[in-house]
């Protein structure tokens, strides 16, 4: 039962590095802390947290990608590889539990999963746990579906210094998916796909790609390019070279864009030969960013990554 739980959790999440037992065991025996905060709006919402140190001064606030998987599972082991001195705080999706693996997605969860829903909630919590926490926050931090959605929590956060954004960019989910569907010759199946989503547009139960139609409407057409120029942080953008979920494409997008301000710092991080979660053929290459990110975060005039 442990070791299917495991699998489970690798195939919801596709987050490579389950390696045996420990990616479920620290779960399960070294979880990050739940955090619970009154919000404006929302009111109580469920947090967590840890601290990557003793006494941390600062704060990054991490936005997840998409599913239902409990932040609980992953959450310590996506920054593994960042030094002492910084707390993480994110929050859970609204009808997600603590032990949730992603395989089984309620009802709620997915009533509540719309690009308009993550925005607000994640901007009540960051608002939240800045009153809450005693130093300063030096990151918002956005993966994925994730990074979509930290554009516009960056744009309501000006004070926080570094926007980091991976495997996302800068384009439309539909111009995303048409990018992919032309690469696999399969333009005629998203046509029809997305014809379909036109049809019941709020329907959680009839999905395309494991998503319903109801997140789809939502995400299709949300443009995050101008909440990245409406941005004022220092923004670092990486991406898998060989990203099959997001293309490369949108992410140069944004960094060219963003470019065009002298007065901004942009990096375009790119990880040869990585996919999506950002593993390539000589294993997670996330240990080694989060090692770098504090260099990049504290000194304005570093020109890449190292």
């Amino acid at each position: 039962m442990f070791y299917r739980l495991c699998m489970l959790v690798i195939a919801s999440l596709s987050v490579n590095g389950c390696a045996g037992l420990g990616y479920l065991g620290s779960a399960v025996l070294s979880p990050p802390q739940k955090v619970m905060v009154q919000s404006e709006g929302f009111g109580e919402l469920e947090l967590y947290s840890f601290d990557t140190g003793p006494s941390p001064s600062q704060a990054i606030f991490f936005i997840s990608g998409s599913g239902c998987a409990s932040l609980r599972f992953f959450l310590k082991r996506y920054f593994t590889g960042l030094p002492e001195g910084y707390r993480i705080y994110a929050l859970q999706k609204s009808g997600v539990d603590a032990m949730n693996t992603g395989a089984n997605c309620s009802d709620q969860f997915h009533r509540s999963n719309t690009i308009d829903q993550l925005i607000a909630r994640n901007g009540a919590a960051l608002t939240a746990v800045k009153a809450q926490f005693g130093g300063e926050f030096v990151a918002i931090v956005g993966v994925s579906e994730g990074g979509v959605v930290s554009a516009p929590v960056a744009v309501a956060n000006p004070q926080i210094p570094n926007l980091i954004i991976i495997g996302a960019g800068a384009m439309t989910f539909r111009e995303e998916l048409s990018i992919l569907a032309r690469q696999r010759g399969r333009e005629d199946e998203l046509t029809a796909a997305l014809a379909n989503v036109e049809i019941t547009p709020k329907s959680i139960d009839e999905r395309f790609m494991g998503m319903p139609h109801l997140y789809l409407t939502s995400m299709l057409d949300f443009d995050p390019l101008p909440h990245l120029l409406a941005s004022k942080q220092r923004v670092l953008f990486v991406h898998g070279e060989k990203d099959e979920s997001v293309p490369l494409a949108s992410a140069r997008v944004a960094a060219e864009a963003l470019s065009r301000d002298s007065s901004r710092k942009v990096v375009l991080e790119i990880v040869p030969g990585a996919n999506h979660v950002l593993v390539n053929e000589e294993g997670d290459q996330k240990v080694d960013i989060m090692r770098k990110l504090p260099v990049w975060m504290n000194v304005a005039d570093q020109g890449a990554l190292q």
